[in-house]
């Protein structure tokens, strides 16, 4: 990751879960915006947004420290006594998968996500045809719900 983090810069909509926040149809449209704020220790903003049942925007807003291979998530406001890892198991101009761990509130996932401004109609697909290249198992895939 340190040697690409222009590649994670942007925003990102989350095409495929396996996390209950985005299953729960409570929340719909999630989108991931990360703004690198500097290089060492590589560390982002990281803004997500989505839409209440009610249809009004909310954001959760963090930083991401990249440390030991992967990203520390530390809340902001309110949140800050909250974390969560999570790691980047793929990125190219087009796709981004991460992986996040268990923490003392969520459960372990991926999410996969795909730039805004990208026209995929069909993330999976995408996925399947180099399946191999996202570097996550076939049980992990057959656990995702395609938003």
């Amino acid at each position: 990751m340190e040697n690409s983090p222009e590649l994670l810069e942007g925003e990102w909509i989350i095409r495929g879960t396996n996390f209950p926040l985005w299953l729960s149809n409570k929340r719909s449209n999630p989108t991931i915006k990360y703004e690198k704020l500097k290089n060492s220790p590589l560390t982002f903003l990281d803004t997500v947004s989505y839409k209440n049942k009610k249809k009004q925007q909310k954001q959760i807003i963090g930083v991401d420290t990249y440390k030991q291979n992967r990203f520390i998530w530390r809340g902001r406001g309110f949140l800050k006594i909250l974390s969560s890892k999570w790691s980047v198991l793929t990125v190219t101009d087009t796709i981004l998968v991460i992986k996040f761990e268990r923490s003392f509130l969520t459960p372990a996932g991926i999410d996969i996500l795909v730039r805004k401004g990208i026209e995929l109609d069909d993330p999976k697909q995408f996925i399947l045809r180099s399946f191999e290249q996202y570097t996550i198992t076939t049980s992990e895939f057959d656990s995702l719900v395609w938003l």
